[in-house]
């Protein structure tokens, strides 16, 4: 192991020294905004006693006197702040009275039958809350005795239970004797049974239907909801009569009415008979599930169960009915639940294994064992001893409903264990003598509606039949008798002093009822009411209502005391508002405002709301006015007026009108024309920028001049950008034209004013040769009209001569027609007329050279005759 030297354990020494003094700090630190918020609370209950220790568990009442100089206003403070400033208060604690303690029983013999044992203490007590205060109150049980058992059987008596029912007959006797052998000896037993409502679709008494559901080997008696046999006794003999005398019966569906049996056997304490002091247990076989709440409706039951008793007595005499099976509903399992812990009863279910599903849940819903029937419930003798010995080993309470403002929590402190278990209230393996403590801790969170209500709180068990009860006040009312009097000198003996305040006689007003009014004294104390607060406190918590005034505590004012002269901003020195000669504190309903000496020239600084600025730092020479007379000073800042378009800067003494300009602008300019000029020739060269910025001209190239005023309707076009920059309530642009002298081009600019940089501004259209210089005539301007002259003109001779020949030609022709018609001869005189001749040679026989073949064949031989024919 290494050893550290001496540095190293002083510097651990250091670190876990600082660390614990770090977290000693928060731990003060926590402690202090903790009271501070508690001061607040009660600082803000003082209209009375009452509302003052309600408002939290810490704030006391002052009942000092107070007369008309004192400096003390507020009575409802913390106990430690009034222990210093005020020599009686009230701070009420909590009360706890055990009005009935009586001790536990001591039994000789545990076995014995004992009614009035006791096993829960203390049996009544009475407790005060404070609000907001939790209280602790223990309940113990101690377990002196076994309880006597009351076990009443109820069996179904459907058709499938016929052997359960024939077995039960032949140990009728044996069940009781095995009770009380291997049981408990101190026992009673009752004895009935059920089917269900005789209404459909769920059993019929219709004789015939009864003889086809049981058949001709069964004799079935008609069915009934729920009848009471046998009441509890300890004779063995009654309950196997009882037993021998039921027939088996019969329904229609497959669920029974067992949760009618087990509510009339629950709530009829009378007639069955259970025992003050035993432990009650309803023994329930079935080999089907219960009908439950709201299946009545099937049947046309409407009527929910009242969880009242309605056994009747029946014509024999010996046994009971249930008379309400076809007018109300089946029980619920929340209604069993609070009947069984209201009568203290437990049930043990004893269902045939394919029921056992829809019934293992139970016991988590109310007091209940669940046990496994074999084919005939043989098994039905260890069914009951182990769920008694379960049951008697077990010890629960019934968690009680709290009345309303008023939560609980609990816990349980169980036998062989030093472990609380929160929010349980149950213990296993309990033996004779054992102690349970059971915890409670209440914790009242408001007043009661009605002054000096008590709530009456009841703790039980379904094991013992002991009841705890707990009556419950509330210190929401003070008890200030000893420091009261009637008609007291402190009120000027127009009043009586009532903890402290006056409560003044009619005509009186004023904390010593020093005040001559008409008004009440709630319409005085209205005046001294804020409207505007949520709070109905008087003065707001900081002063007295006098006579319908407030009169404000020291470092408070306002007509209401709403302001205060301090949690005002402080500046960098910590100084508030910056110290007294800059400004002071007005800070009403917590807005934190810091009113600055205006007149010795401070104003705010809204950067951190203190009276920082002054306005001297708004002037440019000592002596002239601020901002130039033409804007405010703003925290060292100049602002200019906003109607004013002719003063800028940091002072506000530089003039951005054009009337202020060295320029004229207008299209005469020469300024203004020289630099467009030069623009629009050269275009935006540097020696043309430079000489405009030397005549303080901004120049700007457009391909067209925008029309500003229809920008406002169509801002999308890009040259309406320009207008954005440009002031028309200032100035009016206007668009000037100039012809070129060289080359007589119309050049076109606009003149404006800059807002944004205060000065004229000049927009020229860009120079565009074909649209604004004079053009040359085109060669083909000439040339078309000439090409086209002659086209045309050759066009018209050609028609011309065309219309001459065509004459002639038909002169001409008429002449030859003529000439014909004058002719004499015939055909055959005609001297120009000869005859034809023709000859026909062979061409094979033909060696004349004269002839030859115009197409040979492939082998040289002529294919073809050629006919010549020639002219004699």
């Amino acid at each position: 192991m290494q050893v550290m030297d001496k540095t190293s354990l002083s510097i651990v020494c250091y670190i876990e020294m600082t660390m614990l003094f770090l977290l000693l700090t928060v731990f003060l630190v926590s402690s202090q905004m903790s009271e501070a918020d508690i001061s607040r609370k009660c600082a803000a209950a003082q209209d009375d006693c009452g509302q003052c220790i309600s408002a939290h568990p810490s704030c006391s009442w002052c009942v000092d006197d107070q007369d008309e100089h004192s400096q003390v206003t507020d009575r409802c403070r913390t106990a430690a702040e009034n222990t210093k400033a005020c020599a009686n208060f009230i701070n009420p604690v909590f009360i706890k009275q055990e009005t009935r303690n009586m001790e536990f029983s001591v039994v000789d013999d545990p076995t014995a039958t004992n009614v009035n044992v006791i096993q829960v203490k203390p049996q009544e007590q009475n407790v005060k809350l404070r609000i907001g205060e939790t209280a602790k109150v223990n309940i113990t049980f101690k377990k002196v005795v076994e309880s006597p058992l009351d076990i009443y059987y109820t069996m179904d008596l459907s058709l499938s239970m016929s052997d359960d029912l024939e077995y039960l007959k032949t140990l009728a006797v044996d069940l009781v004797d095995h009770i009380q052998s291997n049981v408990t000896n101190n026992i009673g037993v009752g004895f009935g049974t059920f089917v269900d409502k005789v209404v459909l679709p769920y059993a019929s008494e219709d004789q015939a239907v009864l003889d086809k559901v049981c058949g001709d080997d069964q004799t079935c008696q008609l069915p009934f909801g729920f009848r009471h046999q046998l009441s509890i006794t300890g004779n063995s003999t009654n309950f196997e009569g009882a037993v021998l005398e039921t027939v088996i019966s019969a329904n229609l569906d497959t669920p029974e009415g067992g949760f009618d049996a087990l509510m009339q056997i629950a709530v009829c304490e009378n007639i069955i008979g259970w025992r003050p002091g035993a432990l009650r247990v309803i023994l329930l076989t079935s080999d089907a599930i219960s009908h439950s709440a709201m299946d009545g409706k099937l049947g046309g039951i409407l009527d929910a169960n009242d969880m009242a008793c309605h056994l009747i007595p029946e014509a024999s005499g010996h046994s009971h009915i249930y008379s309400k099976s076809q007018e109300q509903d089946y029980p619920s399992i929340g209604q069993l639940k609070e009947v069984f812990q209201r009568n203290k009863i437990q049930a043990i279910f004893a269902v045939t294994n394919d029921t056992y599903d829809a019934y293992k849940d139970f016991p988590n819903l109310l007091p209940s064992y669940v046990g496994v029937l074999d084919g005939s419930s043989r098994n039905i003798f260890p069914i009951i001893s182990n769920a008694y010995d379960q049951i008697k080993s077990q010890f629960a309470m019934t968690a009680p409903i709290p009345p309303e403002g008023l939560e609980m929590n609990h816990r349980t402190l169980c036998p062989r264990t030093s472990t609380w278990k929160e929010n349980s209230l149950e213990c296993d393996n309990i033996a004779l003598g054992d102690e349970i403590t059971f915890q409670f801790d209440l914790l009242a969170t408001a007043c009661p509606n009605i002054l000096g209500h008590v709530d009456k709180v009841e703790f039980i068990s379904s094991f013992v039949q002991d009841v705890v009860s707990i009556n419950i006040d509330y210190h929401c009312d003070c008890d200030c008798a000893v420091f009261d009097s009637g008609n007291s000198s402190s009120c000027n003996n127009h009043g009586d002093l009532m903890c402290g305040v006056c409560q003044c006689s009619d005509g009186k007003g004023g904390s010593h009822c020093q005040c001559d009014t008409s008004a009440s004294n709630s319409e005085l104390l209205q005046s001294c009411t804020d409207q505007s607060s949520s709070s109905e406190a008087l003065c707001n918590n900081h002063g007295l209502c006098e006579c319908g005034a407030c009169e404000c505590e020291k470092g408070f004012f306002g007509n209401l005391c709403q302001c205060k002269s301090s949690d005002c901003p402080t500046d960098e020195k910590g100084l508030e508002c910056g110290g007294e000669l800059q400004g002071h504190c007005e800070n009403c309903y917590g807005d934190r405002r810091c009113i600055c000496n205006e007149t010795g020239g401070w104003t705010l600084n809204k950067a951190n709301s203190v009276c920082s600025c002054h306005d001297d730092k708004c002037k440019a020479h000592p002596g002239e006015e601020v901002c130039n007379g033409n804007g405010d000073c703003i925290c060292d800042t100049c602002e200019c007026y906003e109607d004013s378009f002719y003063w800028t800067g940091r002072y506000c003494n530089q003039c951005v009108h054009p009337d202020c300009s060295n320029l004229n602008g207008t299209c005469s300019n020469m300024q203004l024309l020289s630099c467009a000029d030069c623009v629009y020739k050269n275009g935006r060269v540097d020696s043309c920028l430079e000489y405009c910025e030397q005549l303080g001209i901004e120049s700007k190239t457009l391909t067209s001049l925008p029309d500003c005023k229809n920008c406002a309707v169509s801002p999308s076009e890009e040259d309406c950008n320009h207008c954005n920059s440009l002031n028309e309530d200032l100035f009016s642009s206007i668009v000037c034209e100039r012809i070129q002298e060289n080359d007589q081009c119309l050049m076109s600019y606009k003149i404006g004013w800059d807002n944004d940089r205060n000065n004229f501004v000049v927009l020229i259209k860009t120079r565009n040769v074909l649209v604004d210089c004079p053009q040359p005539i085109e060669p083909i301007i000439i040339i078309m009209p000439v090409v086209g002259t002659i086209l045309i003109g050759g066009i018209i001779a050609m028609l011309v001569w065309r219309h001459f020949k065509t004459k002639w030609d038909k002169k001409k022709y008429e002449e030859f027609l003529n000439e014909i018609s004058k002719s004499k001869w015939n055909a055959v005189d005609n001297p120009i007329h000869q005859t034809p001749a023709q000859r026909f040679v062979n061409p094979n026989y033909i060696e004349s050279d004269d002839f030859s073949l115009s197409k040979e064949s492939k082998h040289g031989k002529p294919d073809l005759l050629t006919f010549m024919q020639t002219a004699d």
